[in-house]
């Protein structure tokens, strides 16, 4: 080593070089701190639970659950759509069916009177197929309701 170097050195104090070990992971203080206020410690520990549980039901939970919901509602109301549309559709063809058959009913005692088409038929017949129309509207109504 160099002489000046030397000179240098013997000129400060001695220090102690930075040990390689670690200490422990409390220091004596901190480990006489927590054993006097350890309640202190395992509330204040107890309320950062607690706040960060609180925190993940409003952030995470919650919106989720409002999500599901969400959906569904929406499934509810897209299926109520589809059934009114069904309901009204199947309602239509319903009274178109009885239609067709008080028609054809009519045209078939008109030619079974050899009265040809479009007869006016004698009122006792006229009202029973009035009234198996009425019946069968009836029916199409109360099957198939409309909203």
């Amino acid at each position: 080593m160099d002489p000046r170097t030397v000179r240098m050195l013997e000129g400060r104090p001695e220090t102690a070089a930075p040990s390689s070990r670690r200490g422990p992971l409390f220091s004596p203080d901190a480990k006489d701190w927590l054993t006097a206020n350890w309640f202190r410690a395992s509330l204040a520990l107890a309320i950062v639970v607690v706040a960060l549980s609180v925190g993940f039901y409003t952030t995470v939970t919650l919106p989720a659950l409002r999500r599901e919901e969400l959906a569904a509602q929406q499934d509810a109301d897209r299926r109520r759509g589809i059934q009114a549309i069904y309901s009204t559709q199947s309602q239509e063809m319903c009274l178109d069916a009885a239609s067709q058959n008080y028609s054809a009913d009519w045209e078939g005692e008109c030619k079974s009177r050899n009265m040809g088409t479009d007869c006016r038929l004698p009122g006792v017949v006229a009202d029973k197929l009035g009234d198996r129309k009425r019946e069968a509207r009836d029916e199409c109504l109360k099957r198939y309701p409309s909203r």
